[in-house]
Parts: C-alpha cells; sequence; structure tokens
C-alpha cells in the first residue's frame, strides 16, 4: 500500500536516515492510513479532534487561522513532502487549532501519535531514528518561532531591519 509513495517519504525530514524497506515495516506497524481528498475538502477543521502527523503525499493543502475578527490569516502552504501536526501532535490537547484545506486533489498519511511514542512489536533502529528526527523538526520549529517572537517585539522598523540583517 505505501510502496507507491516510499520515494516521497524517504525524502522528508522525518524519514532522514532511513531505509525504504525500514520506512515500509514501520508504516506497516505504526499503522499509518493515506486519506485522499478532492479538491476544496476540508482536511481537518479548527476544534476538531486529531492526534496525528500529516504528511502532504501528493498535491497542495492550505493552513488557515480565523482569528477573533473574523479575518482568516494564512498560515502555510503546503505541497508533496511537507508535514503538519508535528508541533500539536504531542500535546495535552486534542483540538486542532487551525483549518486545513485541500487546494487540490491530495492524499495525506496520518501517522496516529498513540503508534508513533508506543512501544510496538517492530521497535527497531528505524523507529529510533524517525523519533530523533521528529524532535529536531519540533525544535528547529520552537527555534523558529522564538526568532518571530523577537521581531515581533521590536519596536522600530530600523531596529527590525538591522536585527534581521
Amino acid at each position: 500500500m505505501y510502496e507507491k509513495y516510499v520515494d516521497t517519504i524517504k525524502e522528508t525530514l522525518l524519514f532522514l536516515g532511513i531505509s525504504k524497506k525500514d520506512i515500509l515495516v514501520m508504516l506497516n506497524s505504526i499503522e499509518a492510513k493515506i486519506q485522499r481528498y478532492k479538491k476544496n475538502d476540508i482536511i481537518k477543521s479548527v476544534g476538531t479532534k486529531f492526534k496525528s502527523i500529516g504528511l502532504v503525499l501528493s498535491g497542495e493543502v492550505n493552513v488557515t487561522k480565523e482569528n477573533a475578527a473574523g479575518n482568516v490569516m494564512h498560515m502555510a502552504f503546503l505541497k508533496k513532502g511537507d508535514i503538519f501536526g508535528e508541533m500539536m501532535v504531542f500535546t495535552n490537547s486534542d483540538d486542532w487549532p487551525a483549518t486545513i484545506v485541500a487546494k487540490s486533489d491530495c492524499e495525506i498519511l496520518f501517522l496516529p501519535r498513540e503508534r508513533i511514542i508506543n512501544d510496538c512489536k517492530n521497535y527497531c533502529d528505524a523507529h529510533k531514528i524517525f523519533i530523533q528526527n521528529l524532535l529536531v523538526m519540533i525544535s528547529q520549529r520552537a527555534m523558529l518561532l522564538n526568532k518571530k517572537v523577537e521581531y515581533m517585539s521590536i519596536k522600530s522598523m530600523r531596529a527590525k531591519i538591522a536585527t534581521y540583517l
């Protein structure tokens, strides 16, 4: 089932350093699911229960969020090989904070949280590498957000530009 997508999956940071064979074994072991969506389908909406990591296998998706004033903010545009949900998957909240919409026909691989973190019968070096890669991704995202907060806290445009440069 996953063979068709193994090259795309292998190219992601999440599976960096893991062989195609080990990826296939791991995906079967953690019971990953592939879902297909049509253009403009809602993949996940604000407030829905979601405890998985999503990997775009084909197509494009848009992540948006509506603020208190009703304005829709574009959070991310994701394409083949991009990942979402890695920052939320291990929080105490099950409520998804954004809306994900298919911008074209797409296929998404969902990696369920409980199968990622719980021991499974095939827990192996590949699974350890996967967890390490996931931690690197989350850390990089946290550092990026930290930098954005730093830039936003600077009052003058001149100081923002100087800090950026």
